[in-house]
């Protein structure tokens, strides 16, 4: 049996909740003692020293006993390092379960500090501009009991302000752009490119400008300000001429009309004509054609000046190494659930189309050089929004943030954030995003909660089409309300659970234990997952687009390789 001893002088107070035992086989309660146990504190009395020793169980076999008493206590060591106040707690618990209850009223059960939600709106929440059912009684339950949470979507369009307000008056609970992301939310945190010209486009492209604006962008242009500027840009007559007409704003500099395939090029060319820096694409555009064509000829352009054409495209093999506008894509939704039956294009589908145009476009030019087995084929674009891992690590900044305002720091701080759990409709974004980033934290060593991807058939997804799943979600389970109560009993919540009139009344059970492969195969993203991960790559793998990151690695390895065989 292990002890400890401790030692000290004076007189030893009385213990309380203990049996005194006067010999071998005989026991009895002192008048001030209750509840006696077997766990217990032996009491030794020499003169002015006392010795404690602390056990787990009493020894029930007898032995010999000096003329001095022994006293059992069952007083575990853990008593003796409690504050008033939990000690008090021990030994009267209901009383005690009545003030933390009154005290959590204003600050939230311990629990609900270690998981939080995050949920797509289409398709999860709202199907087009119309609440799914179940979904404002599941958030006003999470507002109501201090969960935290954050709406996580691929849409946008609109600016952050204008769609929480819309928002929390559809789902009927109080919203914030504290727990709100959206596809383009990233880009206001762009700041080299807040002070340089920047082609935006979207859905409407002159909302795009005022939100862009609104980020702190300065120099701001859209497709109808350019072929307003020059019309045989695009030498089709325009569907939208008087959408174009209305919403173009004057050009701050001409467009250059000289030879766009010089040799050299003047210095001075550069500052007296247009020059764009970035190209941002902030939702689904709708003038497909026209925006393909200012987008290709400024990814062929010399330094982004519009009407010139690179020299040193195509060679060996190496493309957008000119200076060349960034292009960043706010998400990559191939498809997206309308109220139309079948799901409809996404951003995805005009991201595809400019990669493939300008592979097909490079292929026809061909390289030169002696190096053009290098050629890439591959768009180099920097691509937000679900399932980029860039996008989730923004978002949990953000659910971070946000549960530390509604926690309280110091709560927030004393119980780190363990779960994550993400309820979506897509497999390939909500799903694909929420395991990969979980995988790339722990491949990193980069600490952070564990995101679960739950799927919910009230969108994209249907149960019923029998297609492969790339992409395994932790349950698939009907509509966000029984996803959020299948998270609480996983979480093993103690609190009350959300009702609604239209759900079934028993409570989700929790899976079956699973067999060891059914385990990794749920937990770990599948191979393509993790060679994309490791790639830094899209888990849908578009051949004809790569990211700008992993480009910019591989040259600054290559470069790195170069210096050392040169010796610098």
């Amino acid at each position: 049996m292990k002890t400890l001893s401790v030692l000290g002088r004076g007189t030893l107070g009385v213990l309380g909740n203990g049996i005194r035992q006067s010999g071998p086989g005989h026991t009895a309660r002192h008048s001030f003692l209750a509840k006696g146990r077997t766990s217990a504190v032996y009491l030794l009395r020499r003169g002015d020293c006392a010795s404690l020793q602390f056990s787990t169980t009493c020894p029930r076999s007898a032995r010999k006993f000096d003329s001095r008493k022994e006293f059992w206590w069952p007083l575990d060591l853990g008593e003796y390092l409690l504050s008033p106040e939990e000690l008090a707690a021990r030994r009267d618990p209901i009383g005690a379960n009545n003030a933390k209850e009154a005290e959590e009223d204003d600050q939230g059960a311990p629990d609900r500090s270690s998981f939080a939600f995050a949920f797509d709106i289409d398709g999860v929440l709202l199907h087009q501009s119309d609440p799914l059912p179940g979904a404002i009684e599941t958030l006003k339950f999470l507002h109501e009991n201090k969960i935290p949470f954050i709406l996580l979507t691929n849409g946008g369009g609109k600016h952050e302000r204008d769609r929480v307000s819309e928002l929390s008056e559809k789902l009927q609970v109080p919203l914030s752009m504290d727990n709100f992301v959206q596809s383009h939310t990233p880009f206001n945190d762009m700041q080299h490119l807040k002070r340089k010209n920047i082609l935006v486009t979207g859905s409407d492209a002159a909302k795009a400008r005022e939100i862009a604006w609104s980020y702190g962008f300065d120099k701001v242009i859209i497709p109808a300000d350019i072929l307003m500027a020059d019309p045989s840009i695009w030498p089709f007559d325009p569907l939208l001429e008087s959408v174009y007409a209305s919403t173009a704003r004057p050009l701050h500099k001409p467009i250059y009309k000289g030879n766009p395939y010089s040799e050299t090029w003047d210095p001075k060319m550069l500052k007296k004509n247009l020059r764009i820096h970035g190209i941002l694409v902030f939702n689904d555009p709708r003038d497909w054609a026209l925006d393909l064509q200012i987008i290709t000829d400024l990814l062929l352009s010399h330094q982004g000046v519009l009407g010139t054409y690179s020299n040193i495209n195509g060679l060996n093999g190496v493309w957008q190494q000119d200076g060349q506008p960034e292009i960043c894509f706010s998400n990559s939704d191939l498809l997206w659930a309308s109220k139309h039956p079948m799901p409809r294009l996404g951003q995805g589908a005009f991201q595809a189309a400019v990669g493939g145009v300008f592979k097909a476009i490079k292929d026809q030019l061909g390289t030169k050089g002696p190096r053009q087995e290098l050629s890439r084929a591959s768009l180099v674009a920097t691509r937000l929004g679900k399932p980029m891992i860039g996008t989730y690590k923004f978002a949990e900044r953000v659910l971070m943030e946000h549960r530390a305002r509604l926690l309280g720091p110091r709560q927030a701080d004393s119980r780190p954030l363990k779960s994550v759990y993400m309820i979506g409709d897509n497999p390939d974004s909500d799903i694909a995003g929420a395991k990969n980033y979980t995988y790339h934290q722990k491949k990193t060593g980069k600490a952070g909660a564990t995101w679960f991807g739950v799927l919910v058939e009230t969108g994209v997804f249907k149960s019923l089409v029998k297609a492969p799943m790339r992409h395994k979600p932790a349950i698939i389970v009907k509509d966000v309300f029984r996803a959020v109560r299948w998270a609480l009993v996983r979480e093993k919540w103690q609190g009350p659970f959300p009702t609604w009139a239209g759900a079934e009344p028993e409570l989700p059970r929790v899976r079956k234990r699973r067999t060891k492969q059914e385990a990794e195969e749920a937990e770990n993203p599948i191979q393509n997952d993790r060679e994309n991960v490791a790639k830094e790559e899209l888990p849908e793998g578009d051949e004809n687009v790569v990211e700008r990151k992993l480009v910019d690695d591989v040259k600054k390895v290559v470069e790195e390789g170069e210096a050392t065989k040169e010796g610098k």
